[in-house]
């Protein structure tokens, strides 16, 4: 079964056994959907609108310093009618292959990064989930 999330201004499907975390200060709020397993999508929503590029920029700066045996590929995508800098990455952790997605856009209320990762022995099963919440993403004026 479908849930459909709707709050700060966005909304998105996601399955129904999957876990909502939510983070919030005055500037962003962060929605975290976790698979039962260890795949997971994550949406952060900047208020203070800042460069989709930079945003980007300081997300794969964290998996630089996280993973040695780190692969990025220029993506391409486009997220709530909205050209997205986009990037895929694959990676080694803890003696796993791993697929992460980053996508950043910028609408007139907010910026956004859509980062969402799966290591191999599930991607099969989420990767597709994951790509239609990415795909489901719209925002509204609250």
């Amino acid at each position: 079964m479908v849930e459909t999330y709707q709050s700060h201004g966005v909304s998105f499907e996601y399955p129904d056994d999957w876990e909502i975390i939510e983070q919030q200060d005055a500037q962003e709020v962060a929605i975290t959907v976790q698979s039962p397993e260890t795949s997971f999508w994550l949406l952060t929503v900047f208020f203070d609108r800042p460069d989709p590029e930079k945003i980007a920029e300081a997300a794969l700066d964290a998996f630089r310093q996280e993973y040695d045996d780190l692969d990025i590929y220029e993506g391409d995508d486009n997220i709530c009618d909205e050209n997205a800098v986009a990037w895929d990455l694959e990676f080694r952790a803890m003696e796993v292959y791993n697929s992460a997605w980053v996508r950043t856009f910028q609408t007139d209320l907010f910026s956004a990064l859509v980062l969402y990762q799966a290591n191999d022995l599930e991607f099969e099963e989420t990767a597709d989930t994951m790509r239609g919440m990415t795909r489901s993403l719209g925002y509204y004026y609250e």
